[in-house]
């Protein structure tokens, strides 16, 4: 089989779907960032700006499970050319040894991180292929939306880099991360139908579309709600000495205040200290101005103390002021 009739892999070693803390001193200035994967010879990067191809920089990696942070020194293997700013480092050769021991640390730090999946060296243009599991958040770039769009219900690669044409060549590095991330998938028993893709992708559209001109006119406001009726609770039909009315809501536990969105009272369930301690060095982090570093210690927490009011908020606040500066 012809280099032509085969798409090459330009990853040599799998990659850990992890989210790592990062700061990249670049030539025009430092930036914070967060891995969007991770291998002992270099990572995958979204920034909060541009920085290009065939740089030099150092990248200072730091994850919640990891005492300390690692600096890496590397160059820009390949950088978007537009927001989402996402970029490629491969480390220097000087510092395999030590960004190895660090990558292992990290994946013996935790059952849940482990190196990705093995791709192929070379993939055959004519090998068909499906769409795999939606994201749960939703970060996708436009090289690979273009790709999920052309693969639909299933479809050659050959047909998909007809479909991109002179988009393809700076598409193909797109292709194994999806693949990498499962979002395709060679095996049609493990297929999702486009139409269950749809959501995903035009919320993906929608954010990285430029926004509206302030002179396009606002949607008319919906009508005002009629007035809720008001139905007696079931504790206070009880009280009266009556049954609860029929469709009356069942009283809820303390606990449960706001449930269906992850929060609960906090009386009588103690922090635990894992969850604390990642709480403290994410105010740390804010503290010195490193606010990716502070949402992945947040993320860290909520997972090990699921609904906790005051973390969440934390972690709200950012993500809701990330927005509005955005």
């Amino acid at each position: 089989m012809s280099d032509a009739d085969t798409i090459v892999n330009p990853r040599r070693a799998p990659r850990a779907r992890v989210r790592c803390a990062c700061r990249v001193s670049a030539p025009a200035g430092v930036l914070d960032a967060e891995t969007e994967d991770l291998g002992p010879s270099g990572c995958q990067l979204r920034a909060t700006g541009a920085v290009a191809r065939g740089e030099a920089v150092r990248l200072e990696l730091s994850h919640p499970l990891l005492a300390a942070p690692v600096a890496i020194a590397g160059r820009v293997a390949w950088a978007s050319a537009q927001a989402p700013w996402r970029l490629g480092v491969a480390f220097d050769a000087a510092e395999l040894d030590r960004a190895g021991r660090w990558y292992q640390a990290l994946l013996a730090s935790s059952s849940g991180i482990g190196p990705g999946r093995r791709l192929p060296d070379r993939i055959p243009l004519d090998a068909t292929v499906w769409l795999g599991a939606p994201p749960r958040f939703v970060d996708l770039d436009r090289s690979e939306i273009a790709i999920l769009r052309a693969v639909g219900d299933g479809a050659s690669l050959r047909s998909v880099a007809g479909a991109l044409g002179p988009r393809w060549p700076h598409a193909r590095r797109a292709l194994f991360s999806l693949l990498a991330h499962q979002h395709l998938t060679f095996a049609r028993g493990g297929a999702t139908r486009a139409r269950d893709w749809e959501r995903t992708l035009l919320q993906a559209e929608v954010a990285l579309a430029p926004e509206a001109p302030a002179a396009m006119a606002a949607p008319a406001p919906m009508p005002a709600a009629p007035a809720p009726v008001a139905v007696p609770a079931r504790a206070a039909v009880r009280a009266a000495g009556g049954a609860a009315a029929p469709g009356a809501p069942p009283a809820r536990s303390p606990d449960f205040v706001g449930a269906g969105v992850g929060w609960r009272g906090a009386a009588g369930r103690p922090r635990p200290p894992e969850a604390a301690e990642c709480l403290e060095r994410a105010r740390g982090e804010l503290a010195e101005g490193r606010v990716h570093g502070a949402i992945a210690l947040l993320r860290r927490a909520l997972a090990v103390a699921p609904g906790d009011p005051e973390i969440a908020g934390v972690l709200g606040r950012l993500a809701f002021d990330g927005r509005r500066s955005a």
